[in-house]
């Protein structure tokens, strides 16, 4: 009987579960969705019981094509940002805001937190609106009164697994609140989002077991008592399943957003793009770059310009007319879709908008990558990943080697990596990860076409500057 080990996946749109053996074979995988809900004022909240139901659903699915007794643990993992509040019973103290809601309290953080140390201890250059430290600044201050804890998306299902409130650092990294030079949570922080210390989860390392399954969700899960095991924001875990084990090694995350990922050293100078920063494993950090829009115009495009069709004609009408150049820009990031829209009301115009947004994507994809400074091949991870006409267009557009590895589900992959380390089969969990890579497919970037992309590019920026 081979160990079975549970990956989950919270992420914006979807749970994703699956079951794999140590091998990184996948056994079974179910996806339910965890659709936001978008309010007026541009809040975007979710309900955390859609996420246990969906949980719950996929656990049912999955567990019933294996073996159950061969399960030793679950991993968890979840978007970065997003939280919620636990009242005095440990109920569900309203809904969970989301990290796509930007109306936190930047330039209050900013008034408060010393900027000068704010990226030595947080790793990000300034106060965002998306950060869960500028959502919780604006709570009235009475809040902490009737809360007993604040929950990051992770912590919900290992909450409900196991009635302990932890985060993995390596989320708890990205809310804005926690000091990776001090290895907790950074008081400054705290007193300037107007959170006493008290009510923050507990911090643990991604592969580190949190507590084991309560005795009476075995039968909910339809496995036996395990430990459950702290994963990671999903950008690294997807890291981790495709095999980024040393400094310098890149991956492009294409989902809702964009997200250019690189490992590096700890103590590696900060270019100057000063880009985000967070703790990886083994004493290794990140950096990433990212749009939170790239992926989601192009899921706008397909929608609205391309009548709705799959993903896959969506690509093949977009891509088919690439190498032209007819002076039509695009930037996921800044342009006005409605104006956007209405122009694509002309039938001429269509194809060369749905090529439009596809160059500008890419093009952001490149200004990401450029960003940080990467060099070589990059692994790619995400749906957008296995269509070749797009994965072609975007090794042309970013004069780099795309390498698609053999591993469709890398986020749960790498989640269940360090729910192997946490069951004490995995030692070293990057060490597993580069073991069990899976060699897959590398895209060259088409050395005639480089001069053409390369005008892209500077005319790309060139409208982006202008739009700033």
């Amino acid at each position: 009987m081979r160990d079975l080990l549970i990956g989950v996946d919270l992420g914006t749109t979807h749970l994703k579960l699956g079951i794999f053996d140590t091998d990184g074979e996948l056994h079974a995988v179910s996806v339910r969705s965890t659709e936001p809900d978008h309010l007026p004022g541009g809040h975007v909240v979710v309900r955390p019981e859609e996420w246990w139901a969906s949980f719950r659903d996929a656990m049912r699915e999955c567990v019933g094509r294996v073996d159950a007794a061969a399960i030793r643990a679950i991993g968890i993992s979840s978007q970065a940002q997003t939280f919620f509040l636990l009242d005095a019973e440990g109920a569900c103290a309203g809904e969970a805001i989301s990290w796509l809601d930007n109306s936190g309290d930047a330039d209050g953080l900013a008034g408060e937190v010393p900027l000068q140390d704010c990226y030595t201890h947080t790793g990000l250059p300034h106060p965002l609106p998306a950060l869960a430290s500028a959502k919780l600044r604006n709570l009235q201050s009475g809040t902490w009164d009737g809360a007993r804890k604040i929950v990051f998306g992770d912590g919900f299902i290992i909450y409900r697994l196991t009635g302990r409130c932890a985060v993995s650092r390596n989320l708890a990294a990205m809310s804005g609140l926690y000091s990776m030079k001090d290895g907790a949570w950074w008081a400054p922080a705290l007193k300037a989002a107007r959170v006493p210390a008290r009510v923050l989860p507990d911090p643990v390392e991604p592969g580190q077991p949190v507590a084991m399954l309560r005795a009476e969700l075995c039968e909910t899960c339809g496995i036996p008592i395990v430990p459950v095991v702290a994963g990671a924001n999903d950008q690294t875990a997807a890291a981790v399943g495709l095999g980024l084990v040393s400094p310098g090694s890149a991956m492009l995350g294409m989902g809702t957003a964009f997200v250019a990922f690189q490992v590096i050293d700890g103590d590696a100078p900060a270019p100057s793009t000063l880009p985000f920063r967070g703790p990886y494993l083994n004493g290794l950090h990140w950096q990433l770059a990212y749009s939170d829009n790239a992926g989601g115009t192009m899921n706008w495009a397909r929608r609205t310009l391309a009548g709705g069709c799959s993903w896959d004609d969506f690509y093949s009408q977009a891509v088919q007319t690439a190498g032209r150049h007819d002076g039509l820009h695009f930037d996921p990031d800044l342009t006005d879709l409605e104006s956007f829209r209405l122009q694509g009301q002309q039938p001429e115009l269509r194809q060369q908008m749905l090529r439009a947004v596809v160059e500008g994507a890419a093009c952001t994809a490149r200004r990401l990558l450029d960003e940080l400074g990467v060099e070589g091949a990059v692994r790619a991870a995400g749906g957008a990943s296995r269509n070749d006409a797009w994965m072609q267009m975007l090794a042309d557009a970013t004069g780099r080697p795309i390498e698609r590895l053999d591993q469709p589900h890398a986020g749960i992959w790498g989640t269940a990596l360090m729910a192997g380390r946490g069951a004490g089969i995995f030692p070293d969990v990057l060490a597993a990860a580069g073991r069990t890579r899976r060699a897959g497919h590398i895209i060259q970037p088409r050395s005639h076409l480089r001069g053409f992309y390369d005008l892209i590019y500077r005319n790309h920026m060139i409208c982006r500057k202008s739009m700033l």
